[in-house]
């Protein structure tokens, strides 16, 4: 009988465990959601005279 007590303690905190994590799981996946339909932004461009190329503002000519 003890051995049912145990299974069913176990079973238990396996599905509140299991209900948490879905929970959680779905938060982050909601941020991420929102997170891709805001704009990315990565700053203001300019033009190289030489190359003709646009870079990122302040961006050093080696990289």
């Amino acid at each position: 009988m003890i051995q049912l007590v145990a299974l069913g303690a176990i079973g238990g905190v396996a599905y509140i465990a299991w209900s948490s994590f879905k929970k959680h799981m779905a938060q982050i996946e909601a941020e991420e959601i929102e997170q891709r339909r805001q704009p990315k932004l990565a700053g203001e461009l300019e033009r190289d005279p030489v190359t003709g190329k646009y870079r990122l503002k302040g961006e050093s000519q080696d990289g």
